[in-house]
């Protein structure tokens, strides 16, 4: 069972290279460039950016994590058009969207960075002395990896299967990997703040800053360009398994109808692919207020929060969203199902959500 993981562990690490080493281009519209990145296989992700062409200036949206691969991203920008980058927005305070934006202010030094004011707020907070902390605390992850590897069980006891093995492997090289690139990792506040909205003129472009409400994170925004109908959704849309951290479902369901009510042609999602049509935005609407339900149904029963998340179950949007797929079903479980239903819990109870 172990050769077999072990080989297993080799074919996945030859079909996916490393998170943070490689992206594709997507064209989708008119002087509009997508950079998808690959789907993750564990917790060590990086989102998807946009570059908006106009008639004197480029608008980026997101500019991902990884140092290296944002450059990489400039260059092709570049072999695009000869517009300079005006203005890099960033749709959310996740540092997997904003921990590059360095290197487009080292390229572009007059660029100015626009973000949700919640989102400079949430940001500075967490990342302010992350060059200092995040490697501290991601080799403790690594160190927790390695030990459960070496005794073959988690640190509660359970005995690891072959695919827990595979996994934890998997994300002990993605992890290894991630943190030889920190020392290049640099937090730098954005310039400018709305709560609101706010319109960007590249010559006769428009590009639109909306925050539609609360959702993925309290200062989720979404950068409308009305003339291709193209819209950048941040973290309020992940594919093909959403997370759930710090969310508030509620309102996150009404934020996605909000964007919806947009009638975009494509929609480009925090992570995955490019869409051209609202289906899966449906099903996102569809599994909030599963959980929604659920939940104060289990809360309306006196539970505890461990006792609703025995009661629970959230499989079917699970079988929906991530088949039998190894790496969606951990994602769902583990970035859905966990923080989702603690989210979901304190919003039934009537607790304060930040």
């Amino acid at each position: 069972m172990l050769v077999f993981a072990a080989l297993m562990l080799a074919a996945v690490a030859s079909e996916h290279p490393p998170t943070g080493t490689t992206y594709e281009v997507v064209s989708v519209a008119d002087g509009i460039y997508a950079f998808i990145a690959p789907e993750p296989r564990t917790g060590i992700v990086q989102g998807n950016s946009l570059a908006i062409v106009g008639q004197d200036g480029v608008v980026v949206v997101d500019s991902g994590q990884f140092p290296e691969l944002a450059l990489r991203m400039l260059a092709d920008i570049r072999k695009r058009t000869d517009k300079p980058i005006r203005v890099l927005v960033n749709t959310h305070w996740h540092g997997d969207h904003l921990l590059a934006n360095s290197q487009y202010r080292e390229a572009f030094p007059s660029l100015v960075n626009v973000v949700h004011a919640e989102t400079r707020r949430l940001a500075t907070k967490f990342y302010a002395d992350y060059d200092k902390t995040a490697p501290k605390r991601l080799a403790g992850y690594v160190d927790e990896l390695r030990t459960e590897l070496t005794n073959g069980q988690t640190k509660e006891g359970k005995a690891l299967s072959a695919d827990d093995r595979l996994y934890d492997e998997t994300e002990l090289g993605e992890l290894e990997a991630a943190m030889q690139r920190l020392p290049e990792m640099r937090y730098v506040p954005a310039d400018v703040t709305f709560t609101s909205e706010l319109t960007i003129h590249l010559g006769s472009r428009e590009v639109r800053l909306m925050h539609l409400g609360r959702g993925n994170t309290p200062g989720d925004i979404v950068v409308w360009v009305p003339d291709a109908k193209v819209v950048a959704a941040g973290d309020l849309v992940v594919n093909p398994t959403p997370y759930s951290f710090g969310s508030f479902h509620g309102e996150w369901i009404e934020t996605l109808r909000k964007l919806k009510g947009l009638g975009a042609a494509t929609i480009v999602p925090g992570h995955g692919p490019p869409m051209k049509d609202a289906a899966y935005v449906d099903t996102l609407i569809e599994l909030l207020g599963a959980t929604r339900s659920r939940v104060a149904a289990a809360v309306g029963k006196g539970l505890s929060l461990e006792e609703t998340r025995k009661q629970v179950d959230l499989g079917d949007y699970g079988q929906r969203l991530a088949g039998d797929d190894l790496w969606r079903q951990r994602a769902f479980d583990a970035f859905f199902v966990t923080p989702g239903i603690e989210r979901a819990y304190k919003e039934a109870k009537g607790d304060p959500l930040e």
